[in-house]
């Protein structure tokens, strides 16, 4: 997914969100819409799937020490 293309889903959420006390619709549609980008955006930084193993290596350090 594109990164502009996932900005303008993030301002369609945020105008969604603003219209709440208008629509109760607009605000379902703008928290399903601010939970996707957030659950994309989380799996773009994966650091193990990215394959960022420096990243990888900090995360498994500080699970060890936990």
């Amino acid at each position: 997914m594109p990164a502009y293309l996932l900005g303008v889903v993030e301002i369609a959420a945020a105008l969604l969100l603003i219209a709440c006390p208008w629509s109760a619709r607009a605000i379902i549609a703008g928290c399903a819409l601010a939970t996707l980008t957030f659950l994309v955006t989380c799996s773009i930084m994966d650091p193990c799937r990215s394959g960022n193993r420096r990243w990888a290596f900090r995360r498994s350090v500080l699970q060890a020490s936990s």
